[in-house]
């Protein structure tokens, strides 16, 4: 162990040498990573062209949306 003990004060000396340097972060105590985000408030889409516009949806794409229902009569 005696051998070991030039080699760590060696590597101890070139790491006290070569760490790095503390930077310095300024920090807003307003917008502080943990906080709450900001309340932004959006109004309703009152037309089509508004709902597609709100869902990046060219307005020609925008259709009525249509729900196929299972046939009850069959099967009972």
């Amino acid at each position: 162990m005696q051998a070991a003990a030039p080699a760590l004060n060696e590597l101890a000396q070139f790491l006290a040498q070569h760490a790095p340097a503390k930077t310095h972060t300024p920090i807003d105590p307003k917008n502080l990573p943990w906080s709450s985000a900001k309340a932004t408030p959006r109004l309703p889409a009152e037309t089509p062209s508004d709902w597609a516009k709100k869902l990046a949806v060219k307005a020609t794409q925008a259709k009525p949306a249509t729900l196929k229902q299972a046939n009850s009569t069959r099967g009972r």
